[in-house]
């Protein structure tokens, strides 16, 4: 993290810094905590911010960020109060050519929208649903960015309903998710997972 700090004009330190933080924040609740508490994740939003050109930032700082949200509430509203959504949405539209950062995006998006009414009311009024349904749009053919953008409208889905959001709600209709995750599952037929995903998205937005 100070590296990132002392040298944020060069990308290739905050590439580096970036996946560093999301190795080191997978499957790692003690890490995950650790970085939140020192500021990974807000190094990690001003390096997406500053090097918004540079593929490899933009993926490895989605992929870290979704690694960071993973069962920590702190980081969640860390993530939404320093800017992450934003700069997730934002990497997502403007390398909209990237799959990795539509999956890396999706992924995000779908372990941050979990728990909290503020941080989904956030994750909507910031266009998650939007980026989300478009990748899958996008990259129908690629069962790894269906997946994660079933699992990212499940969560949505489920937590607009739990925590009643109307906004997520209203996102996922003017958005036509049902769309989305129909053609994911009329394009991946025998892959199990986008099937099982695919279902279990549908039966969300049908209890809305």
């Amino acid at each position: 993290v100070q590296a990132m700090v002392a040298h944020k004009e060069e990308s290739k330190v905050q590439e580096s810094g970036c996946r560093m933080l999301g190795n080191a924040a997978a499957n790692n609740a003690a890490n995950r905590v650790r970085i939140g508490e020192e500021g990974g994740v807000g190094a990690v939003i001003v390096a997406m911010n500053m090097h918004r050109d540079r593929s490899k930032v933009q993926e490895n700082g989605c992929r870290m960020l979704g690694h960071a949200a993973v069962d920590n509430p702190a980081n969640r509203l860390r993530i939404v109060e320093e800017g992450g959504i934003r700069m997730v949405v934002r990497a997502m539209r403007h390398h909209s050519d990237k799959s990795n950062i539509q999956w890396s995006g999706c992924r995000m998006l779908g372990h941050v929208a979990v728990g909290n009414a503020h941080v989904l009311s956030r994750v909507a009024q910031e266009g998650a649903v939007a980026a989300v349904t478009d990748a899958m749009r996008t990259y129908r053919s690629l069962p790894r960015v269906q997946l994660k953008g079933l699992e990212a409208l499940v969560a949505l889905a489920v937590e607009g309903r739990n925590l009643n959001v109307p906004h997520v709600v209203e996102q996922l209709v003017a958005n036509d998710a049902s769309e989305a995750i129909q053609g994911a599952i009329n394009a991946h037929r025998q892959d199990v997972g986008v099937q099982e995903r695919g279902q279990r998205a549908l039966a969300a937005l049908q209890a809305l």
